[in-house]
């Protein structure tokens, strides 16, 4: 017996009898979404505190710009879930420019170089001040870490990246 607009999730066991794992939503009503899960499993927020695109796409540069890389890559992966439009491609470049400094700072240097790489070639579509950012710059010290990146992979070595080394995000003045 199941739970009102839920259908149980069940598995096959040997002789065709089904074991009750768990229930799942059938549909979510109009005007609802899905609840988001959190990192800490709190229960989502109330629609009224969710941020804005822009709220949290800044998020993600303070937290780039702070060297939380892997948490700049989950704010900012929720927003490309949810995009359909010209940001998708952008926000996956940036994440995996995200996903790279990560790597690099953990001495995965084939990780880094993969990241940079992909990063790039998407980042290379947009201008230069694209989203209100020096996207031109940011490329510059992307292509700068993946030149690090291959160097140490052709040295095999493997180096402490200091936190400088790293690019900044910087927002263009008047245009955020």
């Amino acid at each position: 017996m199941g739970l009102s607009g839920v259908e149980p999730l069940t598995s096959r066991l040997s002789g065709g009898r089904s074991n009750q794992l768990s229930y799942r939503p059938l549909f979510y009503m109009r005007g609802h979404e899905k609840p988001k899960l959190r990192r800490d499993c709190s229960p989502p927020a109330i629609m009224a505190d969710e941020l804005t695109y822009e709220q949290e796409f800044a998020r993600g540069i303070e937290l780039f710009n702070a060297k939380e890389f892997f948490d700049c890559h989950d704010v900012w992966e929720e927003l490309w879930h949810d995009e359909r439009g010209e940001a998708r491609r952008f926000l996956q470049g940036m994440i995996q420019a995200a996903v790279g400094c990560y790597h690099l700072s953990n001495g995965n240097t084939t990780g880094a170089i993969s990241q940079y790489t992909k990063s790039l070639e998407k980042l290379s579509e947009y201008p230069a001040d694209y989203h209100s950012l020096d996207l031109g710059k940011f490329r510059e010290h992307l292509a700068h870490c993946l030149a690090g990146a291959l160097t140490m992979r052709d040295q095999g070595a493997n180096y402490e990246v200091a936190g400088d080394y790293f690019p900044t995000i910087k927002v263009i003045e008047g245009r955020a």
